[in-house]
């Protein structure tokens, strides 16, 4: 809905090995079904051209391959940048715009450790999608964010207006909703 532009948008999707080709996949699949509906506008120009580069200059791989921007309209089609490198624009700031860098981890203790490093420090929020408890509980003691939220995407987290969305670090001092 709000193309990446909003606060709580996942700066990077981090996919564990034994999921890795399903989730690509299906990754794929998705966006593709899109159709039209992939292009999305952005608010001005110089958003569009940040986010334009980030899209076109990394060392990572598109997907779909095909990037279809629209200068006149200020629109990009939702992309998932596969592998990029770590010092890839895409990788080193927030995005906000209608793009996905996907990361492979070889298990959970390895994406705890790399969300840790992300060099645009602790997010908002931080997502964890999973079925064993075990590995959720892990993420939970093992990151910092503001919020957590396991097997809810953005829009659950916009529509539940008792929960505190506060940041910690660069991203804010932390709180908790009063009302």
């Amino acid at each position: 809905y709000f193309a990446g532009e909003f606060c709580q948008c996942h700066d990077y999707i981090l996919v564990v090995d034994s999921m890795w080709d399903r989730f690509v996949a299906a990754l794929a699949k998705g966006i593709e079904q899109l159709g039209e509906k992939r292009g999305v506008r952005m608010h001005s120009p110089q958003h569009y051209h940040r986010v334009k580069t980030m899209m076109t200059k990394h060392s990572g791989t598109n997907l779909p391959e095909d990037v279809p921007t629209d200068d006149a309209n200020l629109k990009l089609p939702l992309t998932a940048v596969i592998e990029p490198a770590a010092g890839d624009a895409l990788m080193l700031n927030e995005i906000f715009g209608p793009c996905w860098p996907v990361l492979r981890v070889a298990s959970v203790e390895e994406g705890i450790a790399r969300a840790n490093a992300s060099p645009t420090g602790k997010p908002l929020v931080s997502y964890y999608y999973g079925q064993k408890a075990e590995n959720a509980d892990a993420w939970l003691g093992g990151t910092s964010s503001g919020s957590l939220a396991i097997n809810a995407g953005p829009m659950r987290m916009q529509s539940n207006f008792n929960a505190a969305i506060h940041g910690v670090g660069n991203s804010g001092m932390g709180g908790a909703s009063i009302w």
